[in-house]
Order: C-alpha cells, then structure tokens, then sequence
C-alpha cells in the first residue's frame, strides 16, 4: 500500500464515523458497520505499524471519532451539544454495543502495543534489547497523542445523562483504556489533568485508579 493510500484510507475511516459519514440504508446493524470499520483499522495498526509513527495525530483523530459510536445521545439534548461534544455519524440510528466495544478495545491495545518483529531465528540478549528499544521508542512516541484520546473520552462522560455511554460498553473498552496507560507518560498525565475541568478531572482520576487497581499489572 502506497504512502497515499494508507493516508486515504484513514482519512475516509475517519469520515465514515462523524457527522459528515454515509447515511447508510437497509437492515444492516450499526455494529455490523462498526465490524468493518475496526477491522480494517486493527489491521492498518498490524500490518502498517512501522509505517504509522509520523502519523499518530491521524490515528488519533480516527480513534477520537470512532469512539463517537458507543455514545447513546438523549432526545433533551441541546443542538450546540449535538454538535460540538456527540457529533453523531448519520448511520448511527442507536449506538453501538459491547461487542463493538470489545474490538474498539483491541484496536486501543495494538495502537499502545504494535507487534514486535524480529528476523532473529533466536531470542539472544542483542535482539531483546533490540526489541525492548523499539517497544520503549513507540510507547514514547504513542503516550504524546493520548491525552488526545483521553480528553474526548472524558468530555463524553462528562455530559452525563444528555450523553450516556452504557455500563456494559465501558466494562468492554476498559482493557484497551488500561494499555493506553500503561504506556502514558508521566508528563503527558500531568498535560491532561490540566487541560480538564473539575469534572473531567474527577473523572480522568478515577480512571487512573482503576487501572492502578485493576490494570497496571495485568497482560492486555
């Protein structure tokens, strides 16, 4: 796939999941829709990893959309809120559920953990070290976009009940939530605590506990 083309493709995920994407007709599911978009985004973050770390502030940007899906928007809600916190894609006629949770979820854990490849037949020290520099460089480069990631998510929490993402759905995306800050730095957590209000801050805190908790020393 050529430099254009990856770029492209990104691009056009992106608008398939906001509010300029298709209006889709027939009985397909929303989750059906977002089984193809992830699918083909997990597999850009496999098979294109390399390729992808001068194009991180694109990846975010998709992953900030696509997260758009699991928000259920109420009917109370104002138009400026529509517009400017949900932002609903026009095929979006209900949100999308666990199970689309769960593989926005692996999407999350690959973009903080990329495969690692090695043309060594044997794991010698020189190919571990080697390994663990580049997992250590793009863990680096990955932790400066999540406050990125982080910030939408918390501003859709905090509409709360005008914008409602269900229980079952953030129990789902939590594993992915956890490998985001496993790799997120020490300076780009004290970046998004003060990019937040007292409400965000309250909630991008309890999602620090959590994953100390729950997370910090499980595999993903």
């Amino acid at each position: 796939m050529s430099k254009w083309n990856l770029d492209y493709l990104i691009a056009n995920l992106t608008l398939t999941c906001s509010p300029t994407g298709p209006n889709l007709e027939g009985r397909i599911l929303e989750d059906e829709i977002f089984e193809a978009i992830g699918s083909a985004v997990l597999a850009i973050l496999q098979l294109h990893h390399k390729r992808l770390t001068t194009k991180y502030h694109l990846i975010v940007r998709l992953l900030q959309t696509m997260l758009h899906v699991f928000i259920n928007t109420s009917s109370t809600a104002p138009p400026k809120l529509r517009e400017t916190v949900s932002r609903p894609s026009p095929w979006l006629k209900t949100s999308c559920s666990a199970s689309s949770a769960q593989l926005f979820s692996r999407v999350l854990s690959m973009w903080a953990n990329p495969p690692s490849v090695t043309w060594h037949s044997t794991k010698s020290q020189e190919s571990k070290r080697q390994l663990t520099s580049t997992a250590g460089k793009t863990a680096k480069a990955v932790s400066k976009h999540i406050p990125w990631f982080m910030m939408e998510y918390v501003a859709l929490q905090a509409e709360y009940p005008l914008l409602v993402m269900e229980k079952p759905v953030q129990e789902a995306l939590a594993p992915g939530l956890y490998a985001l800050f496993d790799v997120l730095g020490t300076y780009e957590r004290e970046m998004t605590m003060a990019s937040l209000d007292n409400v965000g801050r309250g909630i991008f805190k309890k999602l620090w506990e959590e994953w100390s908790k729950f997370g910090r020393f499980t595999e993903n």
